[in-house]
């Protein structure tokens, strides 16, 4: 059975919005929801940060749009890498930068929002009109867009199925969060808050407690040495917030790692960003078996028997020891760090036995961290994989060949009215 064949004009009509005056204050603080690019965060709206009153519908562009119609963003930077759609769950206005779609009979709701979902990479490459620093959807060929429509009950069993795997990522998201806050609860716990020292600790120099403070650097030639496998070279943006991020790394020849022993990275090393936008990000080297470099914006702090990187890490990482970062840079817009800076930065240092038993449960939250993560790496393909098949017709064809008769007429029906609207279009 073959799904009838349309476009996202032929299942669904397009609304545009507007700004009501801000110089009019009995436009806004009302009632009626007024969705701009801000709101479109998640899967669906069900409010939004500003609101306009019925005053404001009838006296400018925007316009009220049903429960159940989709959101898109038509212009905004994110188009660059995105293609926001929302689901709206009351009547809505919108502004200028979003279209509505709503859909014609027939469509289930939830449907056209996952169908438009899994449309984001054509949308992006086909549709998106680039500008210098914002982008806009040509609207006339997103409504020209091809798309296959199954009958409605086809429609709700593919929407139930995605939905039930879209309720596993957000549970996925949620321990995600709930993660995120366990090392510092445990370095507050343990520490105390650095800013007070509610505990006493001792304070000592970052130079106190390490053998080498170094820098990197480029080698000659830049990213003309470059491999995708090899000793790694980090660059200030593989230093994330106590992680390193290695889904951009570059590679060195063994021979060129070799000339630059000076800045061999070793396992248990403290990494921190010293130049750039990104100066106090901090992270240690976790990697046993994997040599290493770094770059001029990135400086190695190889601590001694004195503490542990996990603490130092983290205590760096911490507001206070941000601040205690910010303090120490240089320069006449004060966005860098030297070795010597480096080394004047002040840091508790509690007893070692205490710092390594923050290490052992640290490295345990750590690799469940990162089990998750390869979990949702999976459930992330699994996800594309079933919005694939949904749209092709595999993910519902056990399902379709027990329904067939009923599907059959429905499609009738639904042939019918398509080819009434498709007229009128």
């Amino acid at each position: 059975m073959k799904w009838p064949a349309s476009t996202v004009a032929g299942i669904s009509s397009m609304v545009g919005g507007g700004t009501p005056s801000k110089r009019n204050a009995h436009f806004w603080n009302g009632h009626i929801p007024w969705v701009s690019p801000k709101d479109m965060g998640s899967d669906e709206i069900h409010d939004t940060q500003d609101h306009i009153t019925q005053e404001a519908v009838n006296a400018s562009a925007t316009k009220l749009v049903p429960e159940g119609a989709t959101i898109v963003v038509v212009r905004s930077g994110i188009l660059a890498h995105r293609f926001p759609v929302s689901i709206c769950r009351r009547p809505m206005a919108l502004n200028q930068d979003l279209k509505a779609l709503i859909p014609r009979a027939g469509v289930v709701p939830e449907y056209l929002a996952y169908l438009l979902r899994s449309k984001e990479q054509t949308v992006l490459t086909e549709c998106v009109k680039r500008g210098a620093t914002v982008h806009s959807v040509d609207t006339q060929k997103l409504k020209g867009l091809a798309v296959s429509l199954p009958p409605p009950s086809e429609q709700r069993r593919i929407v139930e199925i995605l939905d039930q795997a879209d309720e596993l990522w957000k549970k996925r998201a949620e321990a995600d969060k709930i993660a995120d806050r366990i090392v510092p609860a445990l370095f507050y716990k343990m520490f105390g808050d650095p800013a007070t020292n509610p505990m006493g600790w001792e304070v000592r120099a970052i130079g106190d407690i390490t053998a080498l403070v170094t820098s990197g650097l480029t080698p000659r030639g830049g990213a003309k040495n470059y491999l995708t496998t090899g000793p790694y070279f980090l660059r200030s943006q593989n230093v994330r917030m106590n992680s390193l991020d290695l889904s951009d790394i570059a590679c060195l020849p063994p021979g060129i790692h070799e000339s630059m022993s000076r800045t061999h990275v070793k396992y248990g090393d403290v990494l921190l960003n010293i130049t750039g936008a990104s100066i106090g990000r901090v992270a240690w080297y976790d990697r046993n078996d994997e040599p290493a470099n770094v770059n001029q914006h990135v400086c190695i702090l190889r601590l001694t028997a004195k503490a542990t990187p996990q603490f130092v890490s983290f205590f760096l990482s911490t507001p206070h020891g941000q601040q205690a970062i910010l303090r120490a840079q240089t320069g006449a817009t004060r966005q860098g760090l030297n070795h010597e800076n480096v080394r004047g930065i002040p840091i508790l240092c509690p007893p070692l036995p205490i710092q390594e038993a923050f290490a052992v449960q640290y490295d345990t939250v750590k690799e469940s961290s990162r089990r998750r993560h390869d979990g949702a790496t999976k459930l992330d393909s699994l996800s594309s994989v079933l919005l694939h098949r949904a749209f092709t017709g595999d993910l519902t064809a056990k399902w379709r060949e027990a329904h067939m008769k009923e599907l059959l007429q429905e499609m009738e029906q639904q042939s019918r009215e398509l080819k009434l609207k498709e007229a009128t279009v």
